[in-house]
């Protein structure tokens, strides 16, 4: 029986140490990106609004007060431009801009989900972490907190830690996926 436990404790130790590894190397490039200046990149968006799926795709620029976003497509909403910071919404388009005040904040839209996205990259909690399997392509995955409703799912390039694709839920349900590229911290 003694011989039996030995081997399955050492097992169990290798199995946490892997998920332990996969949120350590997380949690160190998120303390990166807060002290990055900005981050920036493209997200291609799909949200469910319960009736239909809104798609769209946006260049996202974070920076350490506000997070400004410009849609590339639909090509209808191309060069819609927002920036969200504390208490403060824009919108603009070529030279017109308007403030929608803090309003906007209260209901989420691609706009403030990648605002949130972007600060739960830069300072939330991991939750879990552990590694996957994409064909030939190995990601770790991460569950972040964002609020006592609403959590990420990450998963992030192995050998980079570039995020390349994300889930929002809320309570269990899928409110919007993204896929992320031309991720650049400066």
């Amino acid at each position: 029986m003694k011989r039996a436990l030995l081997p399955a404790l050492m097992m169990l130790l290798l199995l946490c140490g892997c998920g332990g590894g996969a949120e350590e190397r997380i949690e160190a490039q998120r303390d990166r990106w807060a002290e990055a200046e900005t981050l920036r990149y493209t997200a291609e968006l799909s949200e469910d609004l319960e009736t239909e799926v809104f798609q769209c795709t946006l260049t996202v620029e974070a920076g350490p007060e506000d997070t400004a976003f410009t849609v590339t497509a639909p090509e209808e909403l191309a060069g819609l431009r927002a920036v969200l910071g504390t208490g403060k919404a824009t919108v603009s388009y070529g030279d017109t801009a308007m403030s929608l005040g803090a309003g906007l904040l209260e209901r989420m839209g691609p706009a403030e989900a990648m605002s949130m996205l972007t600060e739960a990259l830069r300072h939330g909690h991991v939750v879990r972490a552990w590694e996957e399997q994409d064909g030939e392509t190995r990601l770790l995955a991460a569950e972040l907190y964002q609020s006592e409703t609403l959590g990420w799912t990450v998963w992030y390039e192995d050998e980079t830690l570039r995020p390349v694709f994300a889930s929002l839920r809320e309570e269990g349900r899928e409110l919007l996926r993204c896929t992320i590229t031309d991720f650049q911290d400066t």
